[in-house]
């Protein structure tokens, strides 16, 4: 269970015709979370034909998520998906001065695989 506060959440959430934009904001942990993208679905009888695109940035945001992750995070992470069937996943995730592959951050600790420090990382 996620023990750091979140607050001031916030979004608004935008429909015209088949597309949807979507901007959020919270506080968590005493840092900024922001996210905003969009979507469209071109065929409502088949949905896997849909696209989107989802940006994410954290600034300051400390988690402590027993067994998973305690720490400060600062990151950037995007997801697109485009024509093609497999969503893109990209972005960084930085520890204090530690970089973490998304993978890595969620993943329980005890299934963790030890890699020493770096200064960045890329998805």
């Amino acid at each position: 269970m996620e023990k750091s506060p979140i607050t001031g959440i916030g979004a608004e959430l935008a429909l015209r015709e088949n597309r949807a934009t979507l901007q959020g904001r919270a506080t968590v942990g005493g840092g900024s979370l922001t996210a905003q993208g969009t979507g469209a679905l071109t065929n409502f009888r088949e949905p896997a034909g849909s696209t989107f695109n989802l940006q994410a940035r954290a600034a300051n945001v400390r988690l402590d998520i027993p067994d998973y992750f305690a720490g400060e995070l600062n990151a950037s992470v995007a997801v697109e998906r485009g024509s093609a069937a497999t969503p893109l996943v990209s972005g960084e995730v930085v520890r204090r001065k530690r970089s973490h592959p998304a993978q890595y951050v969620c993943q329980p600790k005890t299934q963790r695989q030890r890699t020493s420090g770096f200064a960045e990382s890329r998805l």
